[in-house]
């Protein structure tokens, strides 16, 4: 899973929930929902790739939102 690739199945989570869920300019660094985590995680089960949460936050709205990674493996 290239970081770009990861970013990118964010963004369709996003789309898929209109939000605006999706990169945030960092390489491999994306924003979500926290209710949008289980897609993430049912999309890392079937694409096999790891993610780490690096930040939860909550924004201008109230609604709970997390900062992920994709987790850089060895040996993978």
């Amino acid at each position: 899973m290239t970081q770009r690739n990861f970013e990118m199945l964010v963004e369709s989570i996003g789309i898929a929930n209109n939000t605006v869920s999706g990169p945030t300019g960092n390489p491999g660094e994306c924003c979500l929902y926290l209710y949008e985590l289980e897609d993430l995680t049912n999309l890392s089960s079937r694409f096999n790739f790891v993610f780490k949460i690096t930040e939860e936050f909550i924004d201008g709205n109230g609604d709970d939102c997390i900062v992920v990674e994709l987790e850089e493996l060895e040996d993978r």
